[in-house]
């Protein structure tokens, strides 16, 4: 492997209040409950738990609106319980059947 070479890690279906700092990369999904358009962030609600999502993709973000239902593909940043998640990919879930995602992910 070269030295400086980035070392992606598989995205793990994760619930918001599992969450830690030793957490890599997550899939978590949830609702969009509000957003902040000065830093591109948004809070994401899986109703077990609340986190800021980051993105810097603003073309994305343009699109989202609070009540949205979206998977977040991201790396978790921060410590103790001052964590966030910077996004990857964000995923339109509106149309999935969130009984049987949780069925069958979580």
């Amino acid at each position: 492997m070269v030295e400086n070479e980035y070392k992606r890690y598989p995205f793990i279906p994760t619930r918001i209040n599992s969450l830690n700092s030793e957490t890599r990369s997550v899939s978590v999904f949830g609702t969009v409950i509000s957003k902040d358009s000065s830093i591109m962030s948004f809070i994401l609600d899986d109703g077990e738990g609340k986190i800021t999502v980051i993105t810097n993709n603003s073309e994305r973000f343009s699109e989202l609106s609070e009540g949205d239902k979206v998977r977040v593909l991201a790396k978790v940043w921060g410590e103790g319980t001052e964590l966030e998640l910077q996004s990857d990919i964000i995923q339109d879930f509106g149309n999935i059947d969130l009984e049987k995602y949780k069925e069958t992910i979580l």
